[in-house]
């Protein structure tokens, strides 16, 4: 996924995760994946994975609680758990990408003596993301212009199937070449595709927006979905699942992740 260019900062994590000076980051805006490519997605799940069976049969969250509070005696120990744990659950490329996995990490750590004031804003910031639209939670609602001049919201699309709901900027390649991929895609069941134009420039959107499939819902939201945080856009595209309730299935999520949801033989 391409990185959005108006973030604020990126944290750079070695493999020996040596950390940066905070005053080095002017803002806490950080995204989820923001990890060396050094540590991968499978390396992070291995990790965490031998660490809880360390409890035994003990739930995900309290196993989370231990192994943040073993690691406050080490400030190191501590930082790689926890950046473990967002590459791991928070990385939408990662098989186990999951909030309702992550958040539990952030919110130990948040009240342990152990973060400093920027790394506690940084985590803080996540852990309010993580628990907005997790899946079984109804999607934020929102307003948005369609592109034959109607209005309409997410809450007020038909529920006779499922929604593929993709935020995306006209001038990101990766979203047209994520787009082109979709329309390649011969999916399992119908489904709604809804995309939605969630950045500033509406000349760009009007001039571009009859370029997609004209099944397609496409619109430019009339919302300020990201000045509000309504939802987390950390990269363009982001892709969300959703129930024909609105219900969120999958968040910020791949489509091979959507395919294996649709079609769980695959």
């Amino acid at each position: 996924m391409t990185r959005r260019t108006h973030i604020s900062f990126v944290i750079i994590i070695s493999i020996t995760l040596t950390r940066l000076a905070p005053a080095a980051f002017p803002s806490y805006r950080a995204s989820y994946a923001t990890h060396d490519d050094e540590i991968s997605c499978a390396d992070a799940i291995r990790y965490l994975t031998e660490r809880i069976s360390e409890f035994g049969d003990i739930d995900h969250t309290n196993a989370a609680y231990k192994i943040m509070r073993q690691a406050t005696t080490d400030s190191v120990s501590f930082h790689t758990c926890l950046d473990m744990a967002e590459k791991a659950y928070g990385d939408p490329d990662s098989p186990q990408h999951d909030d309702s996995k992550l958040i539990p990490f952030l919110e130990e750590a948040l009240r342990l003596p152990v973060l400093n004031r920027s790394e506690k804003e940084r985590i803080g910031f996540l852990f309010e993301m993580a628990r907005k639209n997790r899946p079984g939670t109804k999607a934020a609602d929102f307003a948005f212009d369609n592109r034959d001049g109607t209005s309409g919201t997410l809450h007020g699309l038909p529920t006779d199937r499922r929604i593929l709901l993709i935020f995306y900027d006209p001038d990101c390649n990766h979203c047209h070449e994520t787009f082109d991929k979709i329309m390649r895609t011969e999916f399992p069941e119908p489904i709604r595709i809804v995309a939605i134009d969630a950045e500033y420039d509406r000349m760009l959107w009007e001039a571009s927006a009859s370029s997609l499939p004209a099944e397609w819902t496409v619109g430019f939201a009339a919302d300020p979905v990201q000045d509000e945080d309504i939802y987390i856009l950390t990269t363009m595209p982001t892709l969300y699942l959703l129930d024909r309730d609105k219900t969120v299935i999958l968040k910020d999520t791949t489509l091979p992740h959507i395919m294996s949801e649709l079609d769980p033989a695959e």
